[in-house]
């Protein structure tokens, strides 16, 4: 028998490692701990912290600030090393200005009604600027150069220390999103009394395109690839961004979505699952299909796609920590419960191949060579 056993462990290996074809959405290679400075390879045993990071973003060199209630992080892109900590009382909301190098942080949270400057050249705060509402939404339009804050009941412009209070809109603003190529602005909302959530697509000129109503609360909004992503209470929704038309409609029962980044090298969608119903993490999709899970912490929020490293990172709010996602093999890999895809009539998809079947073809074809092995040696 010794003289098969090299040749069927070699097949033995290339059958379980064909699990990777399916296709590979990532793991933890990194977690950072933001209170105790640390990175570790893998994860970390989830444990309760007061830091609650939220927002995430990237500046021009592909380093990650990190919104973390009375401070902002900045991590190093590839393996997450902290490299500063900024004072920034109430810190929410975030954007980056690549022209004049400033992170904008907007903090929402009494008693704080402000937005801080930092330079992302010093990494220090320049400036606070004081406003008569509490902000719940700030970007950057790369086009003309504005930021747009989204507070309750509106969207106004902030120029130099002046936020100008442009638009009127349904309940309060939940997340923004900007078209890079037209300029058109993505502005989710909530109208508490009612319960009802709104779409708005809004021209670089302040004025209402188009208007859509949400089933729940919408969390956060997301553009890319001519699409509009809206993640809620429940649901993940996507549009088309010019007509806002419903393309895909993702239900997750008992997930909250508040995180959404795109992998621009296959297309690939990771979404943030705060779960009710057990561990937390992120659901990779593509197309109307999903693709699997990769474990986080708890309470994931934002998610973000470093440009430079090409790693994925997940802000957890209730352990204080960050984990970073690489490309490759997941430690686990499951196709999600609890989801249901529809989609609209007027958008039907083409077919899927289902992922597992080139795994299974792997399989096979390594048995039917192990047998022809083994009948030829006899």
């Amino acid at each position: 028998m010794g003289i098969y056993s090299i040749p069927l462990f070699f097949i033995l290996l290339v059958s379980l490692s064909s699990s990777c074809l399916s296709p590979p959405i990532g793991y933890v290679k990194y977690t950072v701990d933001l209170g105790n400075f640390t990175v570790v390879q893998g994860s970390l045993a989830n444990i309760f912290s007061q830091i609650s990071p939220s927002e995430l973003i990237q500046d021009s060199q592909g380093r990650v600030f990190v919104a973390a209630v009375g401070s902002v992080y900045v991590l190093g892109p590839y393996d997450g090393k902290i490299l500063r900590q900024i004072n920034v009382s109430g810190a929410e909301y975030m954007t980056y200005d690549p022209n004049q190098s400033l992170i904008y942080v907007a903090s929402g949270t009494l008693p704080n009604m402000s937005i801080s400057v930092i330079s992302d050249e010093t990494l220090t705060l320049l400036r606070t600027v004081g406003l008569n509402v509490s902000p719940t939404g700030i970007v950057y339009d790369q086009r003309n150069g504005e930021i747009y804050v989204g507070f309750p009941g509106g969207l106004g412009e902030l120029r130099g220390n002046e936020l100008s209070p442009s638009l009127r809109v349904d309940g309060v603003v939940t997340s923004i999103a900007v078209n890079p190529l037209d300029g058109d602005i993505y502005v989710t909302t909530l109208n508490f009394s009612e319960n009802q959530g709104y779409l708005y697509s809004i021209s670089p000129e302040l004025t209402v395109n188009r208007v859509v109503e949400l089933n729940t609360f919408p969390n956060v909004v997301t553009f890319w690839n001519g699409k509009i992503y809206v993640g809620g209470d429940g649901y993940l929704e996507v549009f088309n961004a010019s007509s806002l038309e419903p393309l895909t409609s993702l239900q997750l029962q008992g997930q909250k979505i508040e995180g959404i980044a795109v992998d621009p090298r296959d297309g690939f969608i990771y979404v943030s699952l705060d779960s009710l119903y057990g561990p937390d993490s992120v659901l990779a999709f593509a197309g109307n299909e999903t693709l699997g899970e990769i474990g986080v912490g708890v309470s994931p929020k934002s998610v973000l796609y470093d440009t430079v490293s090409g790693e994925i990172f997940v802000s957890n709010f209730f352990d204080g920590t960050i984990s970073i996602i690489a490309p490759g093999c997941p430690v686990t890999q499951s196709v999600t419960e609890n989801v249901t895809i529809n989609r609209p009539s007027i958008t039907p998809a083409p077919a899927q191949t289902p992922s597992y079947l080139l795994p299974m073809l792997v399989v096979a074809l390594t048995l039917f060579l192990a047998l022809y092995l083994v009948r030829r040696k006899g």
